[in-house]
């Protein structure tokens, strides 16, 4: 093994154990703004204690900021923690198979590397766009969130596909040569 592809190796290890990281992460963030919305919707906006503090109490001094706006903020939230999960998900099933094949340059892995950029940007413009539409009826949209919209990540990813697509292209051309000067 080439000391370039031992570094992608390595590089691909630790970017399937941070795509885990971030799965979980956002699975955890997720599951947290449901209680809490679970929560305000049942009017337990002040049973929620911290050492004698409520955590409506912590944010009730923030001027403007009512119950509905708490539940829209952590609706927001919600959005974009489900489609950084699908993403992380996803790359973490890259980095696996590309573990697994020892070699970015693959058909399949190319394949994959498309279908997360397409992902990318498809899940951050559609959580972006449900965002603002949470805000907006509450006519509080300085309360946006402000989501990165992963169009250059994504963009980035559909040009690392066809550079991948490329090298299998050009691993299998030398491997159908080899094969053709083997038999002549």
């Amino acid at each position: 093994m080439s000391k370039s592809l031992k570094t992608i190796q390595t590089l691909s290890k630790i970017c399937r154990i941070l795509s885990k990281i971030v799965f979980i992460c956002c699975i955890v963030g997720a599951v947290l703004c449901i209680i809490g919305l679970a929560g305000l919707g049942m009017g337990a906006d002040n049973s929620v204690k911290l050492g004698g503090v409520t955590v409506y109490g912590l944010l009730q001094d923030v001027e403007g900021l009512d119950t509905k706006l708490i539940c829209a903020i952590s609706a927001q939230v919600l959005v974009f923690a489900i489609a950084e999960a699908i993403v992380a998900k996803f790359a973490e099933v890259y980095f696996k198979n590309e573990l697994k094949a020892g070699t970015p340059f693959t058909f399949e892995g190319a394949k994959e590397m498309r279908r997360l950029g397409i992902l990318a940007i498809a899940l951050s413009l559609a959580a972006a766009i449900i965002a603002g539409i949470i805000v907006t009826p509450l006519g509080a949209e300085e309360y946006q969130i402000s989501g990165d919209v992963a169009v250059g990540t994504g963009l980035v990813l559909l040009v690392l596909s066809v550079i991948f697509k490329y090298g299998a292209e050009v691993a299998q051309s030398a491997e159908q040569k080899k094969l053709a000067d083997g038999d002549m």
